[in-house]
């Protein structure tokens, strides 16, 4: 097997009298990338050593600095708890700056490190108290922070209020259950693969082949898809926005509001490429069709560009200026900072220094998921806002809303805000004048599709499924990131969402009458209709439920969305049941039947019918569950059609077993076969019973679970039919026994009731021996019951990860004269191996090119492509000068270990130094920015 990663170095030349200034740099990812980030992207530190005496605590500090500013700080609302004198005394009185005021300590490096900028500190405390701890850098961007000693609030009646909301008969809360938040970050944490971009990326998803031989490939990214494409850099990305110069320079304003791009907006696109065509990288041609479905995405001559109606927010600003009525909160988007008249606010819509972006294989589909991370903050509180889009097997896209209290108060009203501006695009053109772009249920309150004959593809939004689904939708209009509601203390907000604005239709509000208002979320016009007939801006708001929000916890939204080129010569199907092998859905033991619903649609006739099957993939025994009809204008458009079937469960024994459909036009072609899995649980009894769901049901020591991340969730059901209250524990193996719910009421005795354990960390299993997790449920009686979940690491394939960005540093070269430059990578450059002992040694190779230069981006798409001009450099590897455009081996035989199931091999540091970059200026080198591509190999191929 051979892996290919696609990389493009950059280097920026300036000529300064008879100096230069260069900067070269590299980039993980399939194009171009942007100027070099004036924070050296390789700067981190790590918590690595901890060690408790009985009255102090000790923290080593291990970091990585640019040797031209070596500087780190470290920040603590507890910061009278450092030992300042132990940090004095190991690297110099005149090194270390206290700041009583601002709750910081600036530590200057300069000759406590090695020559690579690597070092070490340790940290001491006066006492055990709680300590809430940052490691920064000289701009204040975070590297790391966790909090040590955390003092667990006491629990007076013994029960917890969040999970009992989670257990009653309506849908579990989004709040996380008792056990114990991570505290650390989990990208940081150690195998969680998540690698930091400082540019802006394009992930694609699975290519699919369409009824014409064409191919369609979905991406997904963050922010507007220009930036993207470009490797954008992140901090340029929430920088100011682009200026009109004015009549010769005077008179110059900006090209709108805000940031220049909106990196909180979680978009995709799809690119179809004909069948005559090729696979290119190159995403605008002409060529090929480009659907987008953000208003503003791509638009980067107007003001609307940057996708600034599709954003993530709370009403954290709420919390500094109450709104006069509790249920109106005031909201701040994004590039919100600051607010009339009211100080103190510039991080209330974003922190700009805690922007982060992160890329990861998701070894379930082997395809690339994202995650931006950001703080609003003021004062003592701060939310932490991850954004993670995630491909399906299907190339749906997940996009997973994490709200968490990393502050050091707690949130007594807190609500998380999510809104997407929808207009569809194909090849940046609008497609959807208003009136055009109709939101269109897609039938069951599952969520609302988008299609029109100009736009040729299809975009849907599922909006109703599982615990963490919006708590209210509302499928009318959106805002802006640069936008507040605030008006003053004694006025509650009459702007958007809560208000009958122009913007929306008479007799609607914008989008909630207030944080009770679920919007269009309970109501259902029937698949393929309209909420509201007319004409109006498409567009959509969400927020979770308002609660309480502690410490370190967390509230999560969740949503899918597809676009897709529709079928166009067979029937396409919905089923809106999600139930899975690994998280089936959990019915009740003495249900008869499983109520199905979906839509269907056909662009070639006006008849079709519903086919099915329960525990049998042969769709030739299938039973007719129903038929449908359409009418031509209908079937032109693409019209979803709702459709129910209540599936007779007569006979079925405890378990799992899997429900089939699909759709059959009269002309016998058949839609794709869509499932659901369901898990049928034994009967109640005066016994309590508990069971496994999911990541598996009825696993055994035959046939384990087998997990493919360091950690996983955990539901499933239990049930009592006269217990009042139960203890619910759990273990590995002989290990400790924890406990997971505690004299926990029995709402509804006889009734299935629903258990999670999230975030379940298996870190320490890095192996491939069986375990067991067993679940015991125990009666207040002392009758008790168990269930188990075996598991066991697989062996598989591996996984090569290459850095997001290699930087050269920056130097003063004179002309005619030339430098050796060694690399600092940001990213790891290493090689998870999940492979046997049997298997062949792996080998990485690298692949460069020359730099060459490329022209700004004047925004100008039309402007004509010159030949490049080249730069003078070579490359060397171990000394040895590599050859242009030809493989080198740079690392050596990696093979398995049979003892682990995991082997992870980190070339980065062979590779930092090993690696050498030779530039040679020359008076007639032209000024400007220079890339050139590389590819990273890994193959274990003989």
């Amino acid at each position: 097997m051979k892996l290919n990663n696609i990389f493009v170095g950059f280097l920026s030349f300036l000529i300064i009298g008879t100096l230069g200034v260069c900067i070269a740099h590299a980039i993980s990812s399939s194009r171009i990338v942007s100027i070099a980030d004036d924070t050296p992207a390789y700067e981190k530190a790590d918590f690595s050593e901890i060690s408790n005496d009985e009255n102090i605590l000790k923290i080593k500090v291990k970091y990585l600095v640019s040797t031209d500013k070596p500087t780190l700080i470290i920040s603590s609302p507890q910061i009278q708890n450092i030992d300042l004198a132990k940090l004095e005394t190991e690297i110099g009185k005149d090194k270390v700056d206290f700041d009583d005021k601002n709750k910081k300590i600036k530590l200057s490096l300069e000759d406590h490190m090695e020559t690579t900028g690597e070092g070490s500190f340790t940290i001491q405390t006066k006492n055990q108290n709680e300590l809430d701890l940052s490691i920064e850098n000289i701009n204040n961007d975070i590297l790391t922070t966790q909090k040590f000693n955390k003092i667990e609030e006491p629990n007076p009646d013994n029960s917890n209020e969040d999970i009992q909301n989670e257990i009653t008969e309506e849908k579990p809360t989004d709040v996380e259950s008792n056990n114990e938040t991570r505290i650390s970050d989990e990208e940081n944490a150690p195998n969680s693969g998540w690698n930091r971009s400082n540019n802006m990326m394009l992930s694609p998803g699975k290519t699919v082949t369409l009824d014409d031989g064409s191919k369609a490939t979905p991406f997904l990214y963050f922010g507007d898809f220009h930036y993207a494409y470009k490797h954008r850099k992140v901090r340029d990305s929430v920088g100011g926005r682009p200026w009109f110069p004015g009549l010769l320079g005077i008179g110059a304003y900006p090209i709108g509001q805000g940031h220049k791009n909106n990196v909180t907006a979680p978009n995709s696109a799809l690119s179809v490429v004909p069948s005559k065509g090729s696979n290119t990288s190159d995403l605008e041609s002409s060529k090929n069709q480009l659907y987008t479905t953000s208003h503003g995405d791509g638009q980067t001559k107007g003001k609307a560009r940057g996708s600034q109606g599709t954003f993530v927010t709370t009403d954290l600003l709420n919390q500094k200026l109450p709104s006069a009525d509790p249920l109106k909160p005031h909201i701040a988007g994004p590039d919100v900072d600051s607010i009339s008249n009211q100080g103190g606010l510039q991080n209330i819509g974003m922190d700009k220094s805690s922007v982060k972006l992160y890329f990861r294989i998701d070894p379930r589909t082997n395809l690339q998921e994202q995650r931006l991370v950001f703080d609003q903050a003021y004062d003592d509180k701060r939310v932490r806002i991850r954004i993670t889009q995630s491909f399906q097997s299907d190339n749906t896209v997940n996009t997973n809303i994490e709200y968490k209290n990393v502050g050091n108060d707690e949130l007594d009203s807190f609500t998380g805000f999510a809104f997407k501006d929808i207009q569809l695009y194909k090849n940046m053109k609008v497609t959807s004048a208003k009136g055009n772009a109709k939101i269109r249920s897609l039938g069951n309150k599952e969520g609302i599709y988008l299609a029109n004959k100009s736009f040729s593809a299809r975009f849907e939004m599922f909006l109703n499924e599982g615990e963490n689904e919006p708590y209210a939708w509302a499928g009318r209009t959106t805002w802006k990131t640069y936008k507040n509601n605030f008006i003053n203390l004694n006025t509650p907000p009459t702007g958007f969402p809560w208000s009958k604005g122009t913007d929306a239709l008479k007799g609607y509000y914008q989008s909630f009458s207030d944080l009770e208002d679920t919007g269009d979320k309970g109501i259902e016009p029937g698949a393929g209709k309209q909420w509201v007939n007319g004409r109006w801006d498409a567009g959509l708001a969400m927020h979770t439920k308002n609660q309480k929000l502690k410490r370190n916890q967390s509230v999560y939204m969740n949503y899918r969305t597809l676009l897709e080129m529709p079928p166009h010569v067979i029937p396409g199907i919905e089923l809106h049941q999600v139930g899975s092998e690994e998280n089936p859905d959990v019915i009740q033991p003495d249900d008869k039947s499983y109520m199905l619903s979906g839509s269907w649609y056909d662009y070639t006739k006006t008849k079709v019918e519903i086919l099915g099957t329960l525990d049998d993939a042969n769709t030739k025994e299938a039973t007719r569950l129903l038929s449908g009809t359409q009418t031509e204008e209908e079937k032109t458009d693409g019209v979803s059609h709702g459709w129910e079937y209540d599936m007779p469960l007569d006979g079925v024994s405890p378990g799992k077993h899997t429900i089939r459909v699909w759709a059959r036009n009269v002309d016998g072609k058949i839609s794709e076969v869509k499932k659901v899995v369901i898990l049928v649980p034994k009967s109640a009894s005066d016994i309590p019973q508990i069971q496994i769901a999911s990541p598996a049901a009825n696993t055994s020591e035959d046939d384990p679970y087998n997990p493919i991340h360091q950690e996983f969730d955990l539901k499933g059901g239990w049930s009592d039919s006269h217990c009042d209250f139960v203890n619910i524990t759990y273990r590995i193996g002989d290990g400790e026994e924890k406990v997971l719910y505690e004299k926990y009421k029995n709402p509804t005795p006889g009734r299935i009731m629903p258990w999670y354990l999230k975030n379940f960390q298996i870190d320490e299993f890095n192996d491939l021996d069986m375990h067991e997790l067993t679940f015991t449920i125990t009666c207040e009686s002392g009758k008790s019951n168990s269930d188990t979940l075996y598991f066991q690491h697989q062996e598989g394939s591996y996984q090569f990860i290459t850095p997001n960005t290699i930087d050269f540093g920056l130097h003063n070269l004179a002309p005619t004269k030339s430098i050796r430059s060694q690399p600092q990578l940001a990213g790891k450059l290493k090689v998870l191996d999940y492979r046997s002992q049997e298997s062949s040694p792996l080998k990485v190779f690298l692949n460069v090119n020359k730099f060459l230069k490329e022209e700004p981006d004047t925004d100008d798409d039309e402007k004509a492509v010159t030949q490049p001009e080249s730069l003078e450099s070579s490359f060397y590897w171990h000394d040895t000068y590599l050859q242009i455009n030809k493989e080198t081996q740079i690392s050596g035989e990696i093979l398995p270990d049979e003892s682990v199931w995991l082997k992870t091999t980190d070339l980065t540091r062979e590779f930092e130094k090993s690696f050498a970059l030779f530039l040679k200026a020359n008076k007639n080198q032209g000024n400007g920015n220079y890339v050139s591509t590389w590819t990273w190999t890994a193959t274990d191929s003989l």
